[in-house]
């Protein structure tokens, strides 16, 4: 499987470990909309692109797919972060494309592109306000480093 979605509370993370694919952005869909229906607080959504995925490569009907969700769940969002460690120009470039993208689409919610894990983990976090599980950062990082083949979901946690 080329991505992992994962659903905590009101956190919701997506992982891209290859190309981003159309039933990637279908798992997030089921996920978005199961937060709205289990959650009264905002919610937050990370997306973390690994080195060897390759987004540039990314099918119009992937990046249209992703931008038509946060648009439909803006109301609901406090805010996304894309995650891309990947060293190097294209990197970089990539990076700057996001958030080109994002600054573009005049989001009601905010949203930033990090180069760093911990950065952007901690960034989201804050973007929760009062909505912020204690432990949000440490749930991300534990929802990041797992990998699944569609929607996992602790619906036990506030």
């Amino acid at each position: 499987m080329n991505y992992s979605v994962q659903v905590d509370g009101n956190l919701i993370t997506l992982t891209w470990f290859g190309l981003p694919s159309v039933e990637g952005v279908k798992q997030l869909e089921q996920a978005f909309e199961q937060v709205t229906l289990t959650q009264r607080r905002k919610f937050a959504f990370v997306t973390l692109i690994h080195p060897q995925a390759t987004p540039e490569k990314a099918p119009p009907e992937v990046r249209n797919g992703v931008a038509k969700l946060l648009s439909r769940f803006a109301h609901r969002l406090a805010g996304t972060v894309v995650i891309y460690e990947a060293p190097g120009f294209k990197a970089a470039a990539t990076r700057t494309i996001i958030a080109t993208i994002n600054l573009l689409s005049r989001s009601r919610f905010p949203s930033e592109v990090h180069s760093q894990l911990d950065r952007g983990v901690a960034w989201i976090a804050q973007q929760l306000g009062p909505d912020a599980p204690s432990d949000a950062e440490s749930r991300i990082h534990a929802m990041l480093a797992a990998r699944s083949t569609g929607v996992a979901s602790s619906e036990a946690r506030p």
